[in-house]
């Protein structure tokens, strides 16, 4: 599998779990309390950040690293593509961002974050919780851990898109 088509397996990926925090939040809209819909909203803007992220990405890879399964992105970001996982990472402040073909994972210094469909696994420190997005008990009881865990990857995932945006430039690309 090349690594152009793996990045877009992933945006793909991404684009559908971001239609499935939509579609919960929808339909449960007048059955949640606003504690889960609440967490909801959290989940469905940090996948969005990160659609946004791989869409300029993909851009930047194709324009500078086509063909290859390990390249700099961007000064402060490096690709890399081993045994059919993808990994986006940043080393300052250190994020990692990978996806194996059925999990996205997200690690920062003290969080990590892995995403299923239907299940997200969060870890922050030494607490780990895994909540199923369509369980309103799950969403409210953990809304604490959800923000707190969710919070440094969506800074770090909107320090990334900025990051890419100025190497778009840099290269005088429309990403």
């Amino acid at each position: 599998m090349s690594s152009d088509v793996s990045i877009e397996i992933m945006t793909s990926y991404v684009e559908s779990l971001l239609k499935r925090v939509i579609t919960i939040h929808r339909s449960n809209i007048e059955r949640f309390s606003k504690y889960a819909l609440n967490a909801l909203t959290e989940f469905r803007n940090l996948v969005a950040q990160m659609k946004e992220f791989l869409k300029k990405s993909l851009c930047l890879y194709n324009a500078l690293c086509k063909n290859s399964n390990n390249c700099r992105l961007c000064h402060r970001w490096i690709y890399t593509s081993i045994n059919g996982n993808l990994v986006f990472k940043k080393l300052i402040p250190l994020i990692t961002i990978s996806f194996n073909g059925k999990i996205v994972t997200v690690t920062t210094e003290n969080s990590k974050l892995e995403i299923t469909p239907l299940t997200w696994k969060l870890k922050l420190n030494e607490l780990e919780r895994e909540i199923r997005i369509d369980d309103e008990n799950a969403l409210k009881s953990n809304l604490g851990i959800i923000v707190n865990t969710l919070a440094p990857v969506k800074v770090a995932l909107m320090r990334g898109i900025e990051d890419l945006d100025l190497c778009s430039k840099e290269h005088s690309l429309t990403c």
